[in-house]
């Protein structure tokens, strides 16, 4: 009975994210145009039509895999309330996965929820405190921001985008799950399979269309749940 209220959560998460990922695709307004001004009646009307309409694929894709989340998460011992956040954050995830993979673009309202739900869920599993201060995490967080700056002056050099601002966001709420040397593994774990993942484009893309955008989220994110089940994994077998 204790999980009730955070399943329905799970599925009215689902079914708005459903319908985010469909109308940014499509490039329509969530709710209303910029020209209409906002009418509550309607909104709530729109929101009940969201959520009470059927799933279609993409919108039973996420529901399924938040709930297998959290089931698992349970499953380990985690708390409810780590386990709706680790399911709200996988939704938001592969909700931006979806987008990015269809128009290489990401609304950032869920960059900034993938960057909220990444600092919650993180201060969970370390419960930070001013009295504990890893040196090595703090070194690598010192250089993933140099390595921002970099970027970002690069980009302002060449005036052109190297790395999207909503994919510095989920960068950052995921590196967040890191301590140590395993940000430093996360970074490069991502960098290879970015590669990885343009070269597979390039090899099946017509060469007519193809182009240097690519994807890069489904790179990060991969590489974020790999690295989380190794750490799991290696803590699970050596006890540590």
């Amino acid at each position: 009975m204790k999980h009730l209220i955070p399943l329905f959560t799970i599925y009215l998460l689902s079914k708005f994210l459903r319908h985010v990922t469909k109308l940014f695709i499509a490039n329509k307004p969530y709710f209303f145009s910029k020209k209409q001004s906002i009418d509550y009646r309607q909104l709530c009307e729109r929101l009940f039509f969201i959520f009470t309409r059927k799933f279609d694929n993409t919108g039973i894709l996420i529901f399924l895999s938040a709930i297998s989340t959290y089931a698992i998460s349970i499953s380990i011992g985690k708390s409810i309330a780590f386990s709706l956040l680790e399911s709200a954050l996988l939704s938001s995830i592969l909700s931006a996965c979806i987008m990015d993979y269809k128009t290489m673009t990401i609304d950032y309202f869920l960059s900034y929820a993938v960057l909220i739900l990444g600092v919650l869920a993180s201060g969970i599993i370390f419960k930070f405190n001013s009295n504990s201060v890893n040196i090595e995490s703090t070194i690598a967080y010192i250089s993933i921001i140099l390595i921002w700056i970099g970027i970002y002056i690069a980009s302002k050099i060449i005036k052109k985008d190297i790395l999207g601002g909503a994919d510095v966001d989920f960068f950052i709420g995921m590196i967040v799950f890191f301590e140590g040397y395993y940000i430093y593994s996360f970074i490069i774990i991502s960098c290879l399979l970015g590669v990885a993942f343009k070269l597979a484009i390039n090899k099946i893309q017509d060469k007519n269309k193809k182009t240097s955008e690519f994807p890069f989220l489904p790179a990060i994110s991969l590489a974020f749940y790999f690295l989380r089940l190794f750490i799991f994994l290696n803590s699970y077998f050596t006890g540590q």
